[in-house]
């Protein structure tokens, strides 16, 4: 509060005190004339009838009633105590209705709450008793896991806060379209989920594929939908549709093993198993309703499939999507996983979750802080909410936005524009908010300080034996990085094996027998919550927790061979890129990689590079020199060779490679503007010096100026006179991939690079492309 704030409220409060003390003043001087005019009195009537011990006394007792200045001290001492008397007193019925006032309104709040929360009770008896079939679906399906922020990895509020309500804390989702055919449809760009529903209402038969990288909130979205559903408010003037939410996992193996299983089937025994078994339902409710055309039937995580269920899992799909094919469908799946679906009944579209903008992580961290305050503070008034609710997220926001040390932005900003990733930013950033103690830069220490938080600081505080000690060989967590270990790439662990390891991990720590494994994993089930119960297995609570206490265990075993052998399977690949950044000088493991012939292993050893931090990376001298010749040396081979279309192929691998965007298979604006100059002049002069100066990016900047493109500015009509120049466009219509020509002689001056499959891509990439060129000041020469 600043000073010119304050000095009025201290001038109202001391004219209150003045005001208050005139008013006490008053009353003493009533009660001082009433009271002196009584003793007076009393002294006048008494005197006669005194016992006569000495004459002087009656008569010292008349003059003392009539002599006026030993009256004026009589009555100033009267004064003097009766203003003390009623001072007190007013101070003291203040002072108790103050408390009273604010006990009061803190039981009627109490009082109020109960109420309402009966009262919803009630009406939601009513509202279910009143509803038709649809009705009584639709309300439970808005109490099932749809209504809370339940975000996988970071289950039951593992930090011990309030779990917030979905919808108090959503942030609407930005969706990429990765196949664009039109100009009016590379308009569309950047929508959210609502609007495509909605413009799906003009040709239904939606099938939409959703791709994210883990963390990006797939999950999330649908529950979202299904939330909103659940209330019959869809937005943006959506068609209005019985939603239906299905975990992949929780079905594979029914669908896989289950002769003649149709959708209306499955959806059957979802309502009774996984909704309530309250719902007494129409016969054939499901397929009527798929018949009426009426349905949302939302499929998340197909990459969760089993490998060997996958080809009978995407079979399956892919004939519900026909059989039922006027109804709208979503799957959702990690690009990667998506790749072993086989269905020759395809998506009719495909969006990409992208991450987090700027306004997207404040907007979620200062809902996420409200969030707390309002659970957690409910005397306080709603703008001592809203004031600490900003205050802890302008602290959280300045760490996150703060540079680094060499003026770039932070790791841990752009940790944070994973919406897995910040959700647990926040609640850690809680836990220590007003401890001085900063937020951690790296993924493997913001990982750190969630295990110290999770088996060491919040036990102490609730006074919780964990069993095993809290040493200085971290036996607790020591027990958890062996299981993480012995499960290698397997992501579930039934509990009679999860009990077993764990009692032998135990012993041989040197624990007595009498030592309970089962207490052990209960605390690490319900204190800590890092192991989860999912269906009728237990894993980890995130795969990325999995992975890293991997590379934990490698590097306290010094078993690096473990990770050179299995790098290909999911977890360790991201165990490798954790345990890079564990080393003090990972040079050695990172260029083991690059040497590798194999695409995949220099992709990884990027990844490695990439996340180590900025000062770390200048310090490795010799890891710089070896990864600008391993990267590059595949694409200059097949540049020197002639080899124009595998060129094409390895440039656009090398790019998404560098810019951190394999699992998207696409670059964005954001991307391309902060390309990396050096890595892009490297791969331009490769294209410009191998082809006689026909080929590359710069000169294709140069043929786009001259068609009037502006750098950074989409002009359809510069695109479509560009694709007539470099000879991208026949008659007028845009050749496929297989149609170029992919030769240095008989191909137009600035054919090549460009962008597999995609037109729609091209169109805008030349216009940011040619922008950051010209940022980068790379020009043909």
């Amino acid at each position: 509060m600043d000073d010119k704030t304050a000095k009025p409220e201290e001038s109202e409060s001391e004219e209150k005190k003045e005001s208050d003390f005139d008013q006490e003043k008053e009353q003493a001087e009533v009660w001082t004339g009433k009271i002196t005019a009584f003793v007076a009195h009393q002294l006048r009537t008494s005197a006669p009838s005194l016992p006569i011990i000495g004459g002087s006394i009656t008569g010292g007792l008349t003059w003392l009633s009539q002599h006026d200045t030993v009256k004026a001290i009589i009555v100033g001492g009267v004064t003097f105590i009766v203003t003390g008397f009623f001072t007190y007193g007013s101070a003291w019925s203040q002072g108790f209705l103050e408390i009273a006032r604010t006990k009061g309104k803190n039981h009627g709040k109490g009082t109020a709450l109960s109420f309402f929360v009966w009262l919803d009770k009630r009406l939601e008896k009513i509202r279910w008793q009143l509803a038709n079939p649809d009705g009584k679906y639709l309300i439970k399906l808005r109490d099932s896991d749809c209504r809370y922020d339940d975000i996988e990895g970071i289950e039951d509020a593992i930090f011990g806060f309030s779990t917030p309500e979905l919808e108090e804390i959503f942030i609407n989702l930005d969706l990429s379209q990765l196949e664009l055919r039109s100009e009016e449809e590379s308009k569309g760009t950047g929508d959210d989920i609502w609007d495509l529903l909605r413009r799906a209402k003009k040709r239904t038969n939606l099938r939409l594929l959703i791709l994210a990288p883990g963390g990006r909130g797939k999950t999330t979205l649908l529950r979202h939908l299904a939330y909103n559903y659940a209330l019959k408010q869809p937005k943006q003037n959506a068609p209005f549709l019985i939603p239906v939410f299905l975990r992949l996992r929780r079905w594979q193996e029914v669908i896989t093993t289950t002769e003649g299983l149709d959708l209306p089937t499955l959806i059957e025994r979802h309502l009774k198993q996984d909704i309530s078994q309250e719902l007494d339902l129409p016969q054939n409710w499901a397929k009527n309703h798929l018949t009426r055309q009426r349905m949302l039937v939302m499929f998340d995580g197909f990459d969760e499939v089993k490998p060997e269920y996958a080809e009978k899992v995407s079979q399956w799909i892919g004939k519900q999507w026909h059989d039922f094919r006027q109804n709208y469908f979503i799957l959702t799946s990690r690009p990667k996983g998506y790749q072993t679906f086989s269905s020759e009944h395809k998506p009719r579209q495909k969006v990409f979750i992208n991450e987090f903008t700027d306004k997207n992580i404040w907007d979620f961290v200062y809902k996420w802080y409200f969030w707390q305050e309002q659970e957690t503070r409910v005397s306080r008034s709603l703008k001592a909410k809203q004031e600490a609710a900003d205050n802890k997220a302008k602290d959280l926001i300045n760490q996150l936005f703060a540079l680094d040390d060499s003026g770039e932005s932070s790791t841990l900003l752009a940790l944070a524009r994973n919406p897995l990733n910040l959700n647990m930013i926040v609640q850690l950033h809680r836990a220590n908010f007003g401890s001085g103690q900063k937020l951690p830069q790296q993924r493997v220490d913001l990982f750190r300080r969630i295990f110290d938080l999770q088996l060491i600081t919040r036990p102490q505080a609730r006074g919780i034996d964990m069993i095993l000690d809290n040493n200085e060989e971290n036996h607790r967590q020591r027990v958890l990085q062996q299981l993480a270990l012995k499960m290698g790439n397997t992501t579930t662990i039934e509990y009679s094996e999860l009990l077993s390891s764990i009692q032998n991990f135990i012993q041989e720590l040197g624990y007595p027998e009498s030592t309970s494994a089962k207490d052990f994993v209960e605390r690490l089930i319900h204190v800590s919550e890092l192991i989860l119960k999912k269906d009728e297995y237990y894993e980890f609570a995130h795969n990325f927790f999995q992975s890293y206490l991997i590379a934990l265990e490698v590097k306290r075993l010094k078993q690096e061979n473990l990770l050179k052998e299995n790098w290909e399977q999911n977890l360790w690949y991201e165990a490798c890129i954790m345990y890079a950044t564990l080393l003090i000088n990972p040079t050695d493991f990172i260029v083991y990689f690059y040497n590798q012939s194999n695409p995949k292993a220099q992709g990884l050893a990027e990844r490695c590079y990439r996340e180590l931090p900025v000062k770390k990376r200048r310090g490795l001298e010799f890891l710089e020199q070896k990864r600008q010749t391993s990267l590059f040396t595949q694409l200059e081979t097949y540049l020197k060779n002639g080899q124009w279309r595998k060129a094409d192929e390895e440039t656009a691998r090398l790019m998404l490679l560098i810019a951190k965007r394999e699992d998207e298979g696409w670059l964005d604006e954001e991307s391309i503007n902060n390309f990396p100059c050096e890595e892009l002049r490297t791969i331009d002069k490769l294209w410009v010096d191998n082809s006689g100066g026909k080929f590359g990016f710069s000169v294709q900047k140069k043929v786009w100026l001259d068609c009037g493109g502006v750098p950074g500015e989409y002009d359809y009509d510069v695109y479509k006179k560009f694709a007539d120049e470099v000879g991208w466009r026949r008659g007028g219509d845009l050749l496929s991939y297989d149609q170029l020509t992919f030769l240095l002689d008989g191909s137009k001056h600035a054919h090549l690079p460009l962008k597999k499959d995609e037109e729609g891509f091209v169109r805008w990439y030349i216009t940011f492309l040619a922008q950051r060129l010209v940022t980068c000041n790379i020009s043909q020469i």
